[in-house]
């Protein structure tokens, strides 16, 4: 167990560094393991909430496709410049979950692009009131 609230004879409590084996010696290296792990995590994400659009026979989930990607994220970008963010929430939807995981730098800015799209849909929507 973790050394929270422990003491002789105490072992109770648990530390956030419990599962730490150790800790990379660059914060570059940390940071560029915790993008790989938000891409995963993203990666995950948007599969499963595009798990119905697999091939008809259902066994091949959606691949990566970097051409697919690149398109959506193009897609996006236009929809950003026209003044239409929710159209560029669902581009970068598909964009992310085409994207491959190991593609960190392409997914951080899909992020960007995300933060950018949802912050001007926010804006219109306190517009519209």
């Amino acid at each position: 167990m973790g050394s929270f609230g422990a003491g002789p004879g105490r072992t109770c409590g648990w530390s956030v560094f419990d599962g730490v084996k150790a800790f990379p010696a660059a914060p570059e290296t940390l940071m560029a393991e915790i993008d790989a792990a938000v891409a995963a995590s993203e990666y995950a994400r948007a599969t499963a909430l595009l798990s119905p659009l697999c091939d008809s026979d259902g066994d091949d989930p959606v691949e990566h496709d970097l051409k697919v990607a690149d398109e959506a994220y193009k897609a996006a970008r236009a929809a950003l410049a026209a003044g239409r963010p929710d159209t560029a929430l669902i581009s970068l939807q598909v964009a992310l979950a085409a994207c491959p995981p190991e593609k960190t730098s392409a997914i951080s800015k899909l992020r960007a692009l995300v933060s950018i799209a949802s912050s001007q849909q926010q804006k219109a929507q306190i517009v519209r009131r």
